[in-house]
């Protein structure tokens, strides 16, 4: 039941399912874990098997859920 009200949040901040992230595009990738939805503080391009951090290519082992666009703006790619 949980996971019910998690889908539900994210859809109501626009979050997209992950499956349909675009490649080589500043995004926001939130992951759930036993503590519940998080936001990765960093914004991610999504890469041919995986996930890398933008501005740096840095690889980031992560299993994301949802994804929508960053708009941290270019200080947080640090």
């Amino acid at each position: 039941m949980p996971q019910v009200t998690v889908r539900l949040t994210l859809n109501a901040m626009q979050w997209q399912p992950i499956t349909t992230a675009p490649y080589e595009v500043d995004l926001e990738l939130a992951v759930l874990d036993k503590e519940g939805t998080h936001e990765l503080v960093f914004p991610c391009h999504r890469i041919p098997g995986g996930w890398v951090k933008a501005g740096t290519s840095e690889w980031v082992e992560v299993h994301p859920t949802h994804w929508r666009e960053w708009e941290g703006g270019a200080a947080a790619r640090s």
